[in-house]
């Protein structure tokens, strides 16, 4: 092959080596929606993108647990809406209980239901949520509860960090809900109340009413306490939310990504020269000096 024929077939190469490597760059950043994936691109700009990138991650993480905390406090809110309606039950049954000329075995009865309500609510303050048990502090992977309603969890608050310095309590206090520390041992008072009846005691029984309106006062400070946390996670998440939609247009502009015209303009271009080096290099390679080695 002549010297000339070499140079000119250098040339060509080149020049295709040129326009591959300029397609797979348009065809990279056109894949990506953006035009700074690599240092080489700009490096101030790669930098403030690396830099945003993990302010994103970090707002997008505290939003998913802002969030998840206020999910798992609206689970406990809506089984402490159970617990209240039981106790209303049981504070009827009490006054039923109360009337002078009910039967010894009406009173009866009206035990068996006391001890069922109580069974249920021993089963709502045993209660599993998506994160473990609802209402054992920070013990969530064992029961609250054992079977005679002996409390085995704790008051300990499990904090949920959703902005700097900022964090809120994020489970709920079964303590506080359903044991002394609230007041009232609920499960303790339905016990009573179903032993004054069984043991036909008009009396004891008329002070049960007492006690089931003291546990469903107990129950709605507890419910109103999670709406009120429930709310603050929920607003927290929406305004982290809105801060993630800001810092992603920032990532996009550090990025090049908001001029997709220019991308995909840039693409087309170096779709076309890359054809037309094809093109020339099948016409140098046709040519007679070419052709003969």
């Amino acid at each position: 092959m002549r010297v000339t024929d070499a140079s000119r077939m250098l040339l060509v190469t080149r020049v295709a080596t040129a326009t591959a490597a300029r397609l797979a760059d348009a065809s990279r950043k056109a894949a990506s929606g953006a035009t700074v994936l690599l240092p080489s691109d700009d490096p101030v700009a790669f930098a403030a993108s690396v830099r945003r990138q993990a302010t994103l991650s970090d707002v997008s993480a505290r939003s998913r647990s802002a969030r998840s905390a206020g999910d798992e406090l609206g689970i406990a809110e809506r089984a402490l809406d159970a617990a209240t309606e039981l106790m209303t039950e049981a504070r009827s049954l009490a006054i039923q209980g109360s009337n002078e000329t009910l039967a010894p075995g009406d009173r009866a009865t009206l035990a068996e239901r006391v001890r069922a309500i109580r069974e249920q609510l021993l089963q709502i303050g045993n209660a599993r949520g998506t994160n473990g048990y609802l209402f054992a502090g920070t013990k969530t992977d064992t029961p609250p509860f054992d079977a005679s309603g002996t409390f085995l969890g704790n008051d300990e608050p499990l904090f949920v960090p959703v902005g700097s310095g900022v964090t809120p309590r994020g489970n709920a206090s079964g303590a506080r809900a359903f044991t002394a520390a609230g007041g009232r041992d609920l499960l303790d008072d339905l016990s009573a109340l179903a032993t004054a009846l069984d043991a036909n005691d008009v009396a004891a029984t008329r002070a049960g009413i007492a006690t089931m309106e003291a546990g469903q006062d107990q129950l709605v400070d507890a419910q109103v306490e999670l709406g009120l946390g429930m709310d603050r996670f929920r607003t927290a998440a929406d305004l982290l939310d809105g801060d993630e939609v800001t810092v992603s247009s920032g990532l996009a502009r550090d990025r090049g990504a908001t001029d997709q015209t220019g991308i995909l303009t840039a693409l087309a271009a170096a779709s076309q020269a890359y054809q037309q080096s094809l093109d020339v290099t099948k016409q140098l390679l046709n040519l007679p000096s070419l052709a003969r080695t």
